[in-house]
């Protein structure tokens, strides 16, 4: 971790913009899907904590950070604000994992329709998906870094990974 940096923490159902040198922290992934969008020529990067697929039954906008429909519309708002180009951009994720098979619907559990709805929807915005980490039955906390694009993913049972 870089010495002069800003640790930004995302928290559940939330999400974050940095630019260089920030990282971008979440923790507690289960079923949950942590998501970084980046911008290398800008070293600027979004990353957000989601925890369901879609936002199909009505809501209200202080809720949308959590669904992956929602949440990925807002991140390419807030980068594109700051001068981000979604053609620029490309993606890494980590997480959904299947914490509750009881939970399952058709054999797949949320974790398995989290990373299912993301990439629906980063092939809509033609964004490219350069690493991911997901699946399992284990939990994940992210760290990424601003200034280099990259994800390092920790958990227990895996130690850590970099994407």
């Amino acid at each position: 971790m870089a010495v002069d940096c800003n640790i930004i923490k995302v928290k559940i159902a939330d999400y974050k913009i940095g630019a260089a040198p920030d990282i971008l922290v979440t923790n507690g992934l289960g079923s949950c899907v942590g998501l970084s969008l980046y911008d290398k020529e800008k070293k600027m990067g979004c990353l957000a904590h989601i925890m369901l697929p879609n936002s199909t039954k009505a809501v209200e906008e202080k809720f949308y950070p959590r669904y992956a429909d929602t949440a990925i519309n807002l991140m390419l708002e807030k980068l594109g604000h700051n001068g981000c180009s979604s053609i620029s951009l490309e993606a890494k994720m980590a997480g959904g994992a299947s914490m509750f098979p009881a939970l399952k619907k058709e054999n797949k559990g949320v974790g398995d329709r989290n990373v299912e709805a993301i990439l629906e929807i980063l092939q809509t915005h033609e964004i490219r998906l350069i690493g991911s980490d997901t699946g399992g039955s284990y939990g994940r906390s992210i760290e990424f870094s601003t200034d280099s694009g990259k994800m390092s993913i920790k958990s227990i049972q895996h130690g850590i990974l970099e994407i």
